[in-house]
């Protein structure tokens, strides 16, 4: 699996500690798995700055590739989200898939408070019809859905004790889950999941 993006690397520690073989590829080396790169555990692919899309990697390397929170961000660095997917297609193997978390959805009211106040709140934000339009003819959406409503980056303020507390974590995240299906037009952000079609793969 490729953590595409994959920042300080939470999210390929995570997959690592799963059992898939996994491969980084981000622009600097991530100090959280610096262990796990030295030891060979996991691959870390250095992003080329000049041309952050193109993946020096063979096509069809991948089983599945991960973007968690960075497909919005393609366009702040000189690329856009069509062709980072046409990219993803090609190191996907055939029925290969592609996982996309934390897509901030265009009538969130997170974002909408964020933008109105001043607060930090993503450039780009999406609607069903955007996303439609960035994977068509390229992947396959086999899922696409809107979660999380209550804010979590300000959980970190509550006391320690509290925020680290499993069961509170468990009790939140049911109580989001729940609201989320009451108001999912208005949740923060989109996930969807894709596949790369067999008769794609062999046109390409």
């Amino acid at each position: 699996m490729l953590d595409w993006g994959g920042g300080s690397g939470h999210f390929s520690f995570f997959l690592n500690e799963a059992g898939y073989e996994t491969h980084i590829y981000a622009f600097d080396e991530p100090q959280f798995i610096q262990q796990e790169i030295a030891s060979g555990e996991i691959m870390y692919h250095k992003a080329n700055a000049t041309e952050p899309i193109r993946i020096d990697y063979a096509d069809e390397s991948y089983d599945a590739i991960c973007s968690i929170g960075v497909l919005e961000h393609v366009r702040e660095i000189g690329g856009n989200e069509r062709a980072s997917i046409h990219e993803i297609s090609r190191l996907l193997k055939p029925g290969g898939v592609f996982l996309c978390y934390h897509f901030p959805n265009k009538s969130s009211w997170i974002e909408y408070l964020a933008n109105r106040f001043g607060s930090y709140h993503h450039q780009y934000t999406y609607d069903q019809a955007m996303i439609d339009a960035i994977f068509k003819d390229v992947l396959q959406i086999q899922t696409c859905s809107r979660y999380a409503l209550l804010p979590r980056n300000s959980l970190r303020r509550l006391p320690k004790f509290i925020a680290d507390n499993v069961f509170f974590a468990r009790a939140f995240d049911a109580v989001d889950s729940a609201i989320c299906v009451l108001l999912p037009w208005i949740n923060q952000n989109w996930v969807i999941v894709a596949t790369k079609p067999q008769a794609l793969a062999k046109a390409l």
